[in-house]
């Protein structure tokens, strides 16, 4: 897993997703090697590795207790962020309305919340933690259509500085992640950007999809496309910002390859002269002038 990754998982029962969202966590250990950043996670402590994952299930978890100890169980947030996290999920205006806003009672399991509303309770929560990886189990597969995209769009807009690894359940939620992995029998198959894998007809990711129907299949595959265009279009950009980098780096050295040259030849004829302190006073002013091109004062 690296920085800034969208990424899908999907099989059939028994492929083996739970066991390696058990085996990210170390609940397991894995017969190979997961990694993280290139570091691999069995080097990482217990604690430091399980407090910077955050993780949302099919069955969200709350607390009985006010929403701001939901929110901030450790209550290490002020006011304004706790505000900020329900407007990036969309339930401040919900919370507003109620009087006792931030302290409004959570009932047992978060009873008196919709199954949509609890999931973006814990959407954020996880914003607030500001964890660099956040694990969705399955967690819109009982919510509806409209609920599932409004949380799509909360992970891809406010989680978009983070990895995201979806479980998915519906294959509309990952088509557009950067890359599906897809897994059988406890090995992975298949990884690569959903539109790939899709120009594979024979492929595993190919065949899901197909079932859904001629219909839908299109659908999700002109989703699949669009999202590996804007891809290519972010990829290509920071290419050309590179590139443009580069170019200006080079211009820079040159002109200050041109300023030492007229230098060396201007205190070269002044010294001749012996006229010592105006060479000090223009050595001096060119010195200066090639500390502001290279930054360093």
């Amino acid at each position: 897993m690296y920085h800034i990754q969208h990424i899908g998982i999907v099989g059939r029962t028994g492929a083996g997703k739970s066991s390696l969202i058990a085996s990210i966590f170390r609940l397991v250990e894995p017969q190979g090697v997961i990694t993280i950043d290139g570091i691999p996670t069995s080097t990482i402590s217990l604690p430091h590795l399980r407090t910077n994952l955050s993780i949302i299930p099919q069955d969200p978890v709350l607390f009985t207790g006010s929403l701001r100890m939901n929110l901030d169980p450790f209550q290490r947030c002020p006011d304004d962020r706790l505000w900020q996290a329900l407007a990036d999920v969309q339930l401040s205006n919900t919370v507003k309305h109620n009087p006792q806003k931030l302290e409004m009672n959570v009932g047992v399991g978060g009873s008196n919340f919709s199954l949509g509303q609890r999931q973006l309770i814990c959407l954020a929560r996880a914003l607030l933690r500001e964890n660099l990886i956040l694990i969705l189990d399955e967690a819109t597969a009982s919510v509806d259509p409209q609920m599932d995209a409004l949380i799509q769009h909360t992970l891809h807009s406010k989680f978009d500085h983070c990895v995201v690894i979806t479980v998915a359940h519906r294959l509309n939620t990952i088509m557009d992640s950067n890359k599906v992995m897809v897994l059988d029998g406890g090995q992975v198959v298949e990884f690569d950007h959903p539109y790939n894998l899709l120009q594979n007809s024979g492929g595993a990711f190919s065949n899901f999809v197909s079932q859904l129907g001629p219909t839908e299949a299109k659908r999700l595959g002109q989703v699949a496309y669009e999202r590996y265009q804007r891809i290519q279009e972010v990829q290509t950009t920071k290419t050309d910002e590179k590139q443009l980098e580069q170019n200006q780096l080079e211009n820079d050295l040159v002109v200050k390859d041109d300023e030492l040259e007229e230098l060396n030849g201007y205190v070269y004829s002044k010294s001749s002269c012996c006229d010592l302190p105006f060479v000090i006073c223009h050595l001096y002013q060119h010195l200066l002038m090639t500390a502001f091109v290279l930054g360093t004062v």
